[in-house]
C-alpha cells in the first residue's frame, strides 16, 4: 500500500503523546473492563523509574499498549463508518520509558478513499483516537471535558492527528465523541483480540 500524502507530506495515522492527568475525580465507566486493573499505572508514571519495581513498571508497559490499541481502533472504527479503510500497525518502542515516551507505538495506513472524503468526516477521523483514549481512561467522559483538555494542552492530538482535525471545533468534538461511544463495544472487543495477539507475536496489524 502507497503511503498517502496530504499537503505533499506523507501521511499516516499516529497516537497522540502521553501528557499527565489528574485522576482524583474520575468515575468508572462499566465499559472500560479492560482497563480496570491498568487505572493507576498512568499516575504511577509520575513517581519514576528509581522509585517502581519491575511489576509497576509492566503494569506501565500494558497500560501503554492498551491505550495505543484503543486510540488505533477508534480511528479505524470511524474511518469504516465513513468507508475508509486502513491497516493498523503496532509495535513496540525501544526508546519508551517511564519517564518518556510510551513503551508502544502505534499507526494507521489509510487507504486513499480518504483523500476524497470530506473534511468533515475526516476531521471525526482525525479526532477519534484521542476521545477514545480519553473514555478508556476515565479521565473524562464528556465531550466538553475533552474539548476543554484539547484547548487547555493538557489533551493533546499527534502532528498527523491534528492535520486530520483541522480547524476543530466543540461541536466536532461532540460529533466524534458520538460516534465513538456508539462503536465502544465493537472496540472494545477488538482491543481485547489485539492484546492477546500482540502478546503472542510482538508486534500486531490489523
Amino acid at each position: 500500500m502507497n503511503p498517502l500524502t496530504l499537503g505533499g507530506v506523507p501521511f499516516t495515522c499516529t497516537a497522540c503523546p502521553w501528557r499527565p492527568l489528574d485522576f482524583s475525580k474520575s468515575k468508572l465507566p462499566n465499559s472500560v473492563s479492560p482497563w480496570l486493573k491498568l487505572f493507576s499505572a498512568r499516575s504511577l508514571r509520575s513517581l519514576g523509574a528509581a522509585k517502581m519495581d519491575q511489576k509497576a513498571i509492566e503494569m506501565v508497559r500494558q497500560y501503554d499498549l492498551l491505550t495505543v490499541l484503543t486510540h488505533e481502533h477508534a480511528h479505524l472504527a470511524v474511518a469504516r463508518h465513513f468507508e475508509v479503510g486502513g491497516t493498523i500497525h503496532i509495535e513496540e518502542n525501544l526508546e519508551g520509558s517511564v519517564e518518556g515516551d510510551r513503551f508502544y507505538k502505534g499507526w494507521i495506513m489509510f487507504e486513499h478513499t480518504l483523500l476524497t472524503t470530506s473534511e468533515n468526516r475526516r476531521r471525526l477521523i482525525g479526532l477519534s483516537g484521542v476521545v477514545a483514549e480519553a473514555l478508556c481512561l476515565a479521565a473524562v467522559t464528556s465531550h466538553v471535558d475533552i474539548a476543554a483538555e484539547l484547548e487547555r494542552g493538557d489533551r493533546e492530538l499527534s502532528a498527523s492527528d491534528a492535520r486530520l482535525a483541522g480547524d476543530y471545533d466543540v461541536a466536532d468534538v461532540k460529533r466524534c465523541h458520538i460516534l465513538v461511544q456508539r462503536f465502544w463495544p465493537s472496540i472494545v472487543r477488538r482491543v481485547k483480540a489485539a492484546q492477546s495477539s500482540f502478546s503472542s507475536r510482538g508486534c500486531y496489524r490489523a
